[in-house]
């Protein structure tokens, strides 16, 4: 998966308040149906993620975290 998606620190060479942020680069679609594939779904998701829980240190945290954030943003 890791050369599936890029940081946007690794694709610019100047500092953006998004490399920062751990955000993915998000790929332009040429077609509409390219908006449902991993790779254009993938980083969008994780770039919607809040940072605190993008930047927890064990997987066992994040998912604890992504889940109580996941179901309260539905409400």
């Amino acid at each position: 998966m890791t050369n599936k998606f890029q940081f946007t620190h690794q694709k610019h060479d100047h500092n953006l308040r998004s490399s920062k942020n751990l955000d993915l680069v998000v790929p332009r679609p040429k077609k509409e149906m390219f908006r449902k594939s991993l790779d254009y779904s993938g980083p969008k998701l994780w770039n919607d993620i809040p940072l605190n829980i993008r930047n927890c240190e064990t997987v066992k945290q994040f998912q604890a975290l992504y889940l109580k954030w996941h179901f309260t943003s539905e409400s």
